[in-house]
């Protein structure tokens, strides 16, 4: 069953995920706002599932830049 506020989110995901590489930051960024609200939602398994993996996006991304600017 869907709740209020999960299409939004789950959209631009679909949208970012069609149109950007897997691991690009905005990719990272939706995965993170659906995991919010998954979280809120108590659906810890979901949350998590969709945190971890903006996480690890953001990790590469952020050591990639900062390797890239040294």
């Amino acid at each position: 069953m869907r709740r209020l506020g999960e299409d939004p989110f789950e959209r631009a995901l679909a949208i970012r995920e069609s149109r950007l590489d897997a691991d690009d930051p905005l990719v990272a960024a939706s995965l993170a706002s659906l995991g919010e609200v998954y979280r809120r939602q108590a659906r810890a398994g979901d949350a998590k599932r969709l945190l971890e993996r903006a996480a690890a996006i953001f990790d590469a991304t952020c050591l990639e830049r900062r390797v890239v600017s040294m």
